[in-house]
């Protein structure tokens, strides 16, 4: 390998370290950010969102989004509530379900306020074309398909 073959090597090598330590301080950001809402807010369980660039947008560019602003809620079964296996595997819900439910409401609004990141961050941070979901144990980032 020559000289020149191995500073870009390193170039590449570094790149990778940094791009894995910008992930790794967002993701950690974004746990950090949450924390005192889900200290707050002790029926929500887990939150999540897409984040995407669109494929098409009527002639207009193509903008990534992180999407916290449609940010859903997963919340934990109420005392009273009966336990299905649909509701065991409860759906994540957003604030128009929720608005005779003024605690629910009111988590949901705080989260997607707490949401409100630049999106350059939380792209470097998770990655395009995906869904983020944030519990108390962690971030779990998978693909996301989308239009």
């Amino acid at each position: 390998m020559s000289e020149l073959d191995e500073q870009f090597a390193e170039i590449e090598r570094t790149k990778q370290k940094y791009e894995a330590a910008v992930k790794a301080i967002g993701r950690e950001g974004v746990q950090k950010l949450l924390a005192p809402l889900f200290e707050r807010y002790q029926n929500v369980d887990a939150v999540k969102w897409t984040q995407y660039t669109p494929y098409f947008n009527d002639g207009e560019p193509c903008e990534f989004d992180a999407n916290g602003d449609y940010a859903e809620v997963r919340f934990k079964a109420e005392d009273g509530d009966v336990l299905t296996k649909e509701s065991q595997e409860q759906d994540f819900e957003s604030d128009w379900e929720n608005r005779e439910k003024p605690a629910r409401y009111e988590a949901i609004k705080a989260i997607r306020t707490a949401l409100k990141i630049n999106n350059a961050v939380m792209l470097a941070a998770f990655g395009d074309h995906v869904e983020v979901t944030v519990d108390r144990a962690g971030v779990t980032v998978d693909e996301y398909e989308h239009e």
